[in-house]
């Protein structure tokens, strides 16, 4: 295991993690309730309880969200088993559950098993059969993908650093993996990536060369194509600026990865979802605020974190992520994505046994219901919020094309959401005070719950008055 100190950033950062394979497996000995589950979603083991104040304007817009910003990486596309990724349970909870719009196909073993070490060509009807499986789930609901082609297959070269006389003969199968997918099978898979991590064995100098060369032969065969960089480990800001500067009318976004550790035994649970959290914050600042310094407008590129998680370990799974924590990590890193306007977050990963947001029985963890959640909601304007306690988080949501005709304001009133999250492990009082033409009214609000009782929808909600919420919970408050 490689462990890198970010010299800028307090934040720990990811090794090799693509290389987690589907014999290592982690079935956890968890039962957690499904949705609208009879038990109380109100049980609190703990009698603390503090007040505060949280407003939302609605009628004061910021910016836009994206789906974009509630991305995952798709592992089992990529993976040996074609039944495994194609199987129509996990698809339909990709689309009707998580409602995901944005998916990275990444599996280190990719140009294995997508490849015929007799032939040496890629296998065209499995990359058909495995892409078609999003056709049928998705139908006409439209996905963005980046591809991923993590590394040279085994059969070309056998190591992690690829000879410079193998360079072109790699270019060439990258370069033919476009044409199968967007011009004999008319994908128009827009966002590539050539290769992942490979900062860990290749010098700067070296793997500049290397992109610059697999770039300008993919944009060959499809000049449409976005093709990123540099895949980055973490993120290596300096190395971003040159690059961009450099090399900044090829590329087409850029991307690396970030992990707030790599031994969750030694980090408690508040450390999650405070230092942690604000590492993630930290990076997206740090990376946007060094191209600025650059001369780089950070809004000119599109900047996608496209890994990350709690931790990097594919060792040993962390209970936390398939619990209440786990839902709360990722909400409170939704928050993060849309006020830093994060052009795009891909987590680590949708479906496995470590840190999947379902696992390999297609079971969801409370996770997934947040992505889709996310995706369903919060997509729109960001709006402007206050809270006066940082450990009660708030982030809203105004979506005028997203009509919700049972509104109390009248028929075809815009879609107004927000998350309002419990970071601490005491149950919080607080006011919810709005301003704006449509507001959220007591007859017609709805919330969803995820705390460590499990996880509900649609409950009826008052929203004048105290409101109390329990310990290390988060609600999704909404029309």
């Amino acid at each position: 295991m490689i462990m890198v100190s970010k010299p800028t950033l307090s934040v720990l950062l990811l090794p090799l993690l693509s290389l987690v394979c589907l014999t290592c497996c982690y079935d956890e000995a968890l039962s957690y309730p499904p949705p609208n589950s009879s038990s109380s979603p109100f049980s609190s083991s703990s009698s603390s309880s503090l007040s505060s104040n949280i407003t939302i304007s609605w009628d004061t817009h910021v910016h836009s969200t994206s789906p974009l910003m509630f991305g995952t990486n798709d592992f089992l596309l990529g993976g040996g088993s074609v039944s495994q990724a194609t199987q129509p349970a996990y698809h339909a909870l990709m689309h009707d559950l998580l409602n995901v719009r944005f998916v990275r196909v990444h599996n280190e073993g990719l140009s294995d098993n997508w490849t015929n070490n007799r032939t040496k060509t890629w296998n065209a009807t499995i990359i058909k059969e495995l892409y078609d499986s999003y056709d049928i789930a998705y139908a006409s609901t439209p996905v963005t993908f980046i591809q991923t082609i993590p590394t040279w297959p085994t059969w070309m070269f056998n190591g992690k650093l690829l000879p410079s006389s193998l360079w072109p003969a790699y270019a060439q199968l990258c370069t033919d993996l476009v044409k199968i997918l967007n011009i004999d099978q008319k994908r128009s898979i827009l966002y590539w990536e050539p290769f992942n991590e490979i900062d860990f064995t290749f010098s700067y100098d070296d793997m500049v060369q290397f992109w610059t060369m697999l770039a300008k032969s993919m944009m060959a065969v499809d000049p449409s194509i976005k093709v990123g960089g540099l895949t980055l480990s973490w993120a290596r800001t300096n190395d971003m600026v040159q690059f961009i500067k450099t090399e900044g009318k090829m590329t087409g976004f850029l991307s690396w990865h970030t992990y707030f550790t790599g031994d969750s035994t030694k980090v408690t649970t508040d450390d999650i979802l405070t230092k942690g959290v604000d590492s993630f914050r930290s990076t997206i600042l740090g990376v946007q605020g060094a191209l600025s310094s650059g001369g780089v407008d950070p809004s000119s590129v599109p900047l996608f974190m496209n890994e990350y998680n709690m931790l990097y370990d594919w060792h040993n799974a962390e209970p936390r992520l398939f619990n209440n924590i786990g839902a709360i990590f990722y909400a409170s890193l939704h928050k993060v994505f849309m006020e830093t306007q994060l052009t795009g977050a891909n987590n680590w990963n949708a479906e496995d046994g470590i840190f999947g947001l379902m696992d390999l029985k297609n079971n969801p963890r409370p996770s997934a219901y947040v992505f889709g959640w996310s995706n369903s909601f919060l997509v729109g304007s960001l709006v402007s919020y206050t809270s006066d306690n940082p450990l009660l988080e708030i982030v809203a949501v105004y979506n005028a094309n997203n009509f919700d005709n049972n509104n109390n304001n009248g028929a075809d009133s815009p879609r107004l959401a927000a998350y309002i999250i419990n970071k601490q492990n005491v149950t919080a009082s607080f006011t919810l005070s709005q301003s704006g033409k449509y507001t959220l009214g007591d007859t017609t609000t709805k919330h969803n719950i995820i705390n460590a009782t499990g996880v509900f929808q649609n409950l009826p909600l008052s929203v004048t008055g105290t409101l109390t919420i329990t310990p290390y919970t988060l609600w999704l408050i909404h029309n």
